[in-house]
């Protein structure tokens, strides 16, 4: 939501084969792509090219170079470092898509709703040569990694699952931002808590898997874990290069709040008006609270009974 502009924040991603490899992918997305609390947007200013540089906000958190030659498409405008024109354009057909889906998903009925400003976009940075490459997402728009990215055929072709979950993940991530209306790039003290806006994103982007009994209590027995609705900030984490172990609670979190045969029974129209609530100056959990009708707090207290009870 910034004309070829920039913005910051950041996240992770799973896959669908094997809980192994899920949490595999979803710890290195974390450790490359989490959400941070601070920040503010600034712009890449590509009538100054060159040098191009790309900073994603003022304190120079995220410093990279692009090319001077931005792809935009209706929502979006993918930059890079040296990207291909062709890989800019599949990024930003396969982003548009994502955008229909999710909307559709949602219930989002036009722009307006996603306080999206008529003739601008969404941004895109497209990393194709930085090692290792941030995935991040901020109140308007996205760093990810180029379709063209690593060796032939590229990271889209190579496994366009994880690639189409990823877009979807941050994209996610994105309209959290905008539907809470969160000034800039600010987590700002109204904003959700990781655990949320992760779980969301996780289940959100197809990268849920249910876990077993067993398996939720192996989780629970290691002592270097901690309650996971206690995780409201970045710096809660135990250790946060281990966040991603995290993530499929998260989203075994998220995945009971929405279940309305199981579950909690929070509809997609719930989770806006909570949303809309933020977005009118409540905090999380007192939007939560007044949307879902149970409080935070309870779910903490009861977080393990609930889900095993849900898992039986």
């Amino acid at each position: 939501m910034h004309r070829n502009t920039t913005g910051r924040r950041r996240e992770g991603r799973a896959h669908r084969h094997g809980s192994f490899r899920l949490l595999t992918i979803l710890t290195s997305l974390a450790l490359f792509g989490c959400v941070d609390d601070s920040g503010t947007p600034t712009s890449p200013e590509t009538e100054s090219c060159p040098p191009g540089q790309w900073a994603a906000d003022t304190e120079n958190y995220r410093v990279f170079r692009h090319d001077c030659e931005p792809f935009t498409a209706e929502h979006f405008t993918v930059f890079s470092d040296a990207a291909s024109q062709a890989s800019k354009a599949t990024l930003a057909g396969l982003a548009e898509g994502v955008f229909a889906e999710l909307t559709a998903e949602w219930g989002i009925e036009d722009d307006e709703e996603l306080r999206f400003t008529p003739g601008y976009t969404y941004y895109i940075y497209a990393h194709k040569n930085t090692s290792p490459p941030v995935q991040e997402a901020y109140r308007n728009g996205f760093l990810t990694i180029a379709v063209d990215y690593g060796q032939a055929p590229g990271a889209y072709q190579s496994d366009p699952w994880t690639y189409m979950y990823v877009l979807k993940h941050e994209l996610t991530h994105v309209f959290q931002f905008t539907l809470t209306d969160c000034p800039g790039n600010n987590a700002c003290p109204t904003w959700l808590d990781v655990w949320f806006r992760e779980g969301q994103a996780v289940v959100t982007g197809g990268g849920y898997q249910r876990p077993t009994l067993q398996s939720l209590a192996a989780w629970r027995a290691d002592p270097t874990h901690i309650n996971p609705i206690h995780i409201s900030r970045w710096h809660d984490f135990p250790n946060e290069n281990r966040g991603g172990e995290y993530y499929p609670i998260f989203a075994l979190a998220y995945a009971w709040l929405v279940d309305v045969e199981r579950g909690h029974g929070a509809t997609v129209q719930d989770m806006k008006d909570m949303f809309q609530f933020m977005a009118a100056g409540d905090s999380f959990h007192d939007a939560f609270q007044r949307a879902l009708g149970i409080s935070v707090a309870y779910l903490a207290e009861n977080f393990f009974p609930l889900m095993e009870a849900y898992l039986e």
